[in-house]
């Protein structure tokens, strides 16, 4: 009985302090800033290092429209990249005026995402980055071609970006049906709307804070979408950041959010617009 008593007692944690040791640690030339300009803004500040970023939501969204807008502000990505490659086919870059992709050299965009493609671009990318070049890839109206043959190589450029100096830019209809482990080894992602499912799967794949803050953070958005169809839901896979909007979401854990306390501050960000 006396064992039984024992190991239910919790054992106290004891630091035992030693010398700390001294490394010289190396300094990596990949993981410099983008730009000075994008710390001024608190949402590009987590953009500010070559990402996988993804903007997800249905048709007539915003998604392209926020995407395109960022390439081609002069507060965040204008003459930011080197070289911007975009895989977006004819009748959807025909539907858009007065973007950034008008200004694109023609062997810059690629009308559809095959693997010769991505191969070709690739090399490309990896050439501009032994210049020490930064480049920007944009997927838009292609997911049907991210699984399959095209698979491992997006994957390989997701997980390799920083050593090839290389930013990728995923805009699609739903988050489940990019590959795993793509949207899995996504930095940031732009969310508009979704479907439960995909909320869901995301938190399941890349939230990993409290659930309760989670879905406090989705009440609130979705009030702000009522207010604003093309309201946007932002947050960085790697601290966990939360933006809807421009606006950071943060959690007072001392005090208890009220339900009118969630109307008013959607309220506040829809007056804002």
């Amino acid at each position: 009985m006396s064992k039984v008593v024992k190991s239910m007692r919790k054992s106290k944690l004891v630091i035992k302090k030693n010398p700390e040791v001294k490394l010289k640690i190396p300094h990596f030339t990949v993981d410099e800033i983008l730009s000075p300009k994008l710390n001024l803004i608190p949402l590009t500040r987590n953009l500010n290092k070559h990402f996988a970023c993804a903007f997800i939501g249905r048709a007539g969204s915003g998604k392209t429209s926020l995407a395109l807008g960022m390439l081609g502000s002069s507060d965040i990505f204008k003459r930011v990249f080197d070289n911007i490659y975009a895989f977006v086919p004819p009748n959807s870059r025909a539907s858009i005026k007065k973007n950034v992709l008008q200004d694109l050299p023609d062997d810059q965009i690629y009308d559809e995402l095959t693997t010769d493609n991505l191969i070709h671009c690739f090399e490309r990318v990896e050439q501009n980055a032994k210049e020490s070049l930064n480049s920007l890839i944009l997927f838009d109206d292609v997911q049907q071609f991210l699984k399959g043959d095209c698979e491992p190589l997006l994957v390989h450029m997701i997980n390799n970006r920083r050593h090839n100096r290389v930013s990728l830019m995923v805009i699609a209809q739903s988050y489940g049906k990019i590959p795993k482990a793509a949207r899995q080894a996504f930095t940031d992602v732009f969310l508009f709307n979704l479907s439960k499912a995909d909320y869901a799967k995301i938190y399941e794949e890349l939230v990993s804070s409290e659930k309760d803050n989670w879905e406090r953070v989705l009440t609130n958005y979705s009030l702000q979408t009522a207010a604003n169809e093309h309201s946007f839901l932002y947050f960085n896979t790697l601290n966990q950041s939360f933006f809807i909007n421009w606006n950071e979401c943060l959690f007072d854990e001392g005090q208890q959010e009220s339900d009118e306390d969630v109307k008013t501050a959607a309220e506040g960000q829809a007056s804002e617009l």
